[in-house]
C-alpha cells in the first residue's frame, strides 16, 4: 500500500505578525534564523512590560524596577520620566513597528501603582528587523529642555553589539559590567552587562542605534593553535567565541555555556 508523504513541518517556522488587542495595544511577534522575540505594547507601568524587545537570554530587562529598559529615561525637574499609557498610534508592516505616544510618566519603582507625575512629550519610536539585528529610531520632542535623555539596553546570556548610528545631538554610549548586583535580575536570571546612551538634552532629539546579538561559540578543547587559527577568524561583531582547555571538567563546560543565573 503506497502511503502519502506529508511536507515535513519545520520545528520553529518563520513568525512576523501583530496581534491586535485594543486601539493602538498588541504584540509584536517576530522569529527568523537569526532574531526571535516578542515586543508587547501594553498599558501598564511595570518594568517588565513596557514595550521594547523580550526574548530570554537575549533581550532581558529589569523585574520590578525603576530602571525601564529599552525606553528613553528622561530626567526633568529631579524625576525620572518614560513613556507610559495607550500609545496615539501603533503601525505595523512585515518586520517593522512604529508606536507613537503622547505622554510620559513618573517611573517611580517600577512596579504596579498609580500613574505618577506627568512630562508634556511626545515620542514616535520605530523598530526595524534589518540583517540580523534590531534597528531602533527615536525621535522626542519636549516642551522644555529635560535635565538628561538616556536608553539602556541589559545583557543577560547572549552578547549584543550596540552601535549608535545618528544622532541629532551629541551622544555616546558606555557599557558596565553590573553582573552580581541585586537590581539588574531578569525573571530568568542575572544580567551580565548593561549598555547606555546618553544623549545630550534638546527640545527636539533625535537617535538612531542597532542591536546585534552576537552568536555564542564554546569550543572544546581550545587550547589547540589548529582549532584557534580556524575560529579567530571568526568577525567579532558577530561572534562571541569561548576558549575551554582540554581537561576542563563538565562543570566548567556547563559554566562556559551558561554564565550563573543565566539558564
Amino acid at each position: 500500500m503506497d502511503l502519502p508523504i506529508s511536507t515535513p513541518a519545520l520545528l520553529f517556522p518563520p513568525v512576523d505578525r501583530w496581534h491586535p488587542f485594543a486601539e493602538a495595544l498588541g504584540v509584536w511577534m517576530y522569529r527568523d534564523r537569526d532574531l526571535a522575540f516578542q515586543l508587547p505594547v501594553v498599558n501598564h507601568q511595570p518594568s517588565d512590560y513596557v514595550p521594547a524587545p523580550k526574548s530570554p537570554g537575549t533581550f532581558d530587562c529589569q523585574v520590578d524596577s525603576p530602571l525601564m529598559a529599552g525606553l528613553p529615561r528622561v530626567a526633568s525637574g529631579g524625576r525620572i520620566f518614560t513613556p507610559s499609557g495607550v500609545p496615539l498610534e501603533g503601525d505595523w508592516a512585515p518586520g517593522r513597528l512604529q508606536v507613537v505616544s503622547s505622554e510620559m510618566r513618573e517611573s517611580g519603582n517600577g512596579t504596579e501603582r498609580p500613574l505618577g507625575a506627568r512630562l508634556d512629550a511626545k515620542r514616535t519610536a520605530t523598530t526595524v528587523v534589518e540583517e540580523g539585528a534590531l534597528v531602533v529610531e527615536e525621535s522626542l520632542s519636549f516642551a522644555e529642555t529635560p535635565s538628561a535623555v538616556t536608553i539602556m539596553l541589559p545583557e543577560s546570556l547572549r552578547p549584543l553589539q550596540v552601535r549608535i548610528e545618528e544622532s541629532s545631538s551629541a551622544a555616546h554610549l558606555t557599557t558596565t559590567d553590573v553582573s552580581g548586583i541585586a537590581p539588574h535580575r531578569s525573571f530568568w536570571g542575572e544580567l551580565r552587562r548593561l549598555h547606555e546612551i546618553h544623549l545630550a538634552p534638546a527640545r527636539e532629539v533625535k537617535v538612531r542605534y542597532r542591536v546585534l546579538p552576537k552568536v555564542r561559540v564554546v569550543v572544546y578543547p581550545g587550547d589547540h593553535d589548529y582549532v584557534r587559527a580556524l575560529y579567530e577568524h571568526l568577525p567579532a561583531e558577530r561572534f562571541s567565541v569561548q576558549y575551554v582547555n582540554q581537561g576542563a571538567n563538565d562543570l566548567d563546560l556547563r559554566a562556559r555555556a551558561h554564565p550563573a543565573g543565566c539558564g
